[in-house]
């Protein structure tokens, strides 16, 4: 891949990012719960549903950070600057799937403790994302992780169940600090390489699916089962892209606000 930024240029992000993630406001699966307390009679049948379905969601982890090894490799493969580059960003991205692992753990914990059972892991293909330009990885996952918070924070409204509430809070946290990393470097990419990425963005919005979408049995209907329980719509994220594109530059370009005005009529009504 080509246009990427530099590594001196990436690096700001990734310091924000370890910075804001203290030893003190991180958390484990294991002893940050009341677990004894969860109670999965206090669910809706969607609620219960929702909580399988990103359980299984979260769990292919292995898949999301194997597509970040395979287009950013950290080996001799690849010229020396490239390899500052993504050696910069193994730094997020091993922090960020150590805590997207741990969001599996704690969903997965949760099912059990709660009474609604052993979730089980389902095998499913490699994880793809069919990009070819650096700044499309970040702005699929900008998109990918606000949709996720936001989804989080809507279920925890209607859910009645402490244990519960208290995981949606924790996970829904992440994800935000998650997005705010993507954020920045799309804003960064659009500083340093201005109108050249506004078209590989369009592309990804142009073409988003949510994880999983195209290869995990039942989808879609099991998406619209839990938007029943919670809104479940990725293009809410769209409005924080928005903001994402028109906060990025002071100097506007016809081709940036027609990126915007396309983001925001793919946005769903409703």
């Amino acid at each position: 891949m080509n246009g990427l930024l530099t590594a001196a240029q990436l690096a700001p992000a990734v310091d924000t990012y370890l910075a804001a993630t203290t030893p003190e406001r991180r958390w484990d699966a294991e002893t940050s719960f009341a677990w004894a307390a969860a109670d999965a009679d206090r669910l809706t049948e969607g609620q219960r549903s929702a909580v399988e379905f990103v359980t299984l969601i979260e769990d292919h982890l292995p898949g999301y950070f194997d597509v970040y090894h395979r287009h950013f490799p950290v080996d001799d493969t690849v010229e020396p600057e490239v390899f500052a580059h993504n050696r910069e960003l193994y730094h997020f991205t091993v922090r960020w799937a150590s805590e997207e692992d741990t969001h599996a753990r704690a969903l997965a914990r949760y099912q059990r403790e709660s009474g609604m059972g052993v979730p089980t892991a389902a095998v499913l293909p490699r994880f793809e994302l069919p990009y070819d330009h650096p700044v499309q990885f970040f702005a699929y996952a900008l998109v990918q992780e606000k949709a996720t918070q936001i989804y989080y924070r809507q279920l925890r409204a209607v859910v009645d169940e402490p244990v519960l509430t208290d995981v949606l809070t924790r996970l829904s946290r992440d994800e935000a600090r998650h997005f705010t990393f993507m954020a920045d470097v799309v804003a960064r990419y659009l500083r340093h390489h201005g109108d050249a990425v506004v078209e590989p963005i369009r592309d990804v919005v142009a073409t988003f699916r949510m994880p999983l979408a195209d290869t995990l049995r039942g989808y879609w209907r099991w998406a619209l089962k839990i938007a029943d329980t919670a809104r479940y719509d990725h293009t809410d994220a769209y409005d924080s892209l928005i903001q994402v594109l028109d906060r990025a530059t002071a100097a506007r370009t016809d081709k940036l606000d027609e990126l915007m005005a396309f983001v925001a009529a793919a946005r769903t009504v409703g």
